[in-house]
């Protein structure tokens, strides 16, 4: 299994829609576009849904209680946001036909 890099998406966005674009460069600035405007919606709390691959979103976790496994004392972990993924359905039914 390969990991996919950024950019291996855009040089994907180049072959696949070289008419659409003058060159590798501006394929790299869309890829970057997307993820920019990916990254402020939720960093302003939205959720952003790309239909048939799925939904990101921002969930607030609570503070809580944890336990430190050295010294067995408990330590309080502070409130956070946390970035969520759920896909879609039709992503989930390609990955396992």
């Amino acid at each position: 299994m390969a990991v996919k890099s950024m950019a291996d998406l855009s040089d994907a966005l180049y072959e696949r829609n070289a008419k659409d674009f003058k060159s590798k460069a501006a394929a790299q600035r869309a890829a970057g576009t997307v993820i920019a405007y990916i990254k402020e919606a939720l960093e302003a709390g939205d959720s952003v849904q790309l239909h048939g691959f799925g939904t990101f979103l921002v969930k607030d976790c609570a503070p809580r209680t944890a336990m430190n496994l050295q010294t067995k004392e408990p330590i309080q972990v502070p409130a956070r946001r946390v970035v969520r993924f759920r896909s879609a359905s039709a992503l989930s039914k390609s990955v396992n036909p």
